[in-house]
């Protein structure tokens, strides 16, 4: 059985395309998504700090 989209952002699962939109943030804009309850824009925060690291 395939999860449903929502299913999958429920578990953190993000795209490409919904990270693009956390680009821009600044670190500590990043640091404090990570507190949100919402495990897909903790996923974004997490992905987006780890890019701009590199």
């Amino acid at each position: 059985m395939k999860s449903s989209n929502e299913q999958l952002k429920s578990r953190g699962y993000v795209t490409d395309e919904d990270v693009a939109h956390y680009v821009d943030f600044s670190k500590s804009e990043l640091l404090e998504l990570l507190n949100i309850r919402n495990e897909a824009v903790r996923s974004f925060a997490l992905i987006n700090k780890n890019l701009s690291q590199q």
